[in-house]
């Protein structure tokens, strides 16, 4: 067998692999990966080879390691893969099942899952449904000592180890005027989309729709988190569909949801989208265990 990004030489009982990417310093891609896997596989089965002998191509560099810029469009895959089981197929569960009420969202970033819900919309030819956007539009606000990702390290260290980074994923900054671009490329409505500015603790329950069929929820901290279930998801109509962004990474998020379903009656049961999110659907309207 060829190899693109190895060579595999024999010579009597000794196999030497090569990698072979020198202009990346050898660093490993997602094919030279699956081709390690072969010719391990090659050498394992071959009576002849007593010794492999793994080197690099040039003298310069044995091998980087992981080829990063490989890595970071193989997580943006993932991304929008995670992204697209969150929203896209709900989205077309409450269209085709006839949930009425808006589509909403709490912590939209960029807009990405927004769009994502506006895509849907126009590709099942329906232009009647309000999208309601919440977020501060300025980044993170300040978390409070529970808030911690999954290690326990606090939310509050995350966000000083990125101050003055926009782009961090903690931090989450983008501004009113980047989302709505990024929203409009869609083609539906603007006057059905409503941005609202503001911590949600602010905002709801004056600025929220009477019904609901989709209710996403990112906002990550326990404050944040509860106060959106104590107000819109009251408001989720039966067949209706919640997603809860990060209840596996931020201990807040966790605590929140728990604590709000705890001894209800109406209490869903949330399936893991991945280790972070979880999702599930309304069965029925009674309040109290």
């Amino acid at each position: 067998m060829a190899y693109q990004t190895l060579g595999y030489e024999q010579a009597e009982h000794v196999v030497t692999l090569t990698c072979n990417r020198p202009e990346q310093h050898n660093a490993v891609n997602r094919l030279m990966n699956r081709e390690l896997h072969d010719a391990w596989g090659r050498f394992r089965d071959d009576d002849d080879a007593f010794v492999l002998v793994i080197t690099g191509a040039r003298e310069t560099t044995f091998c980087a390691g992981w080829d990063l810029q490989d890595a970071a469009e193989l997580s943006h895959r993932y991304r929008i893969d995670s992204i697209l089981a969150r929203h896209g197929f709900t989205d077309w569960h409450v269209i085709a099942t006839g949930v009425s009420g808006a589509l909403v969202e709490c912590g939209v970033w960029r807009g990405g899952s927004a769009m994502v819900m506006a895509h849907v919309l126009v590709a099942a030819g329906v232009s009647d449904r309000e999208l309601w956007l919440y977020d501060t539009f300025e980044g993170m606000p300040a978390p409070e000592d529970v808030d911690a990702d999954f290690m326990g390290v606090p939310a509050a260290e995350h966000l000083a180890a990125a101050a003055g980074n926009r782009d961090d994923l903690v931090v989450a900054y983008a501004s009113l005027d980047e989302v709505r671009a990024n929203v409009q490329k869609v083609g539906y409505p603007i006057d059905l989309v409503r941005y609202v500015v503001g911590q949600v603790e602010h905002t709801i329950p004056a600025q929220a729709p009477g019904e609901i069929a989709l209710l996403r929820l990112g906002t990550d901290w326990e404050s944040s988190t509860r106060h959106e279930l104590e107000h819109l998801w009251p408001r989720l109509e039966v067949g209706g569909v919640l997603i809860i962004d990060d209840y596996g990474h931020w201990s807040g998020a966790r605590r929140a949801v728990d604590g709000y379903f705890a001894g209800r009656g109406d209490a869903p049961l949330l399936a893991r989208v991945n280790y972070t999110g979880r999702m599930g659907v309304r069965v029925h309207q009674s309040a109290e265990a």
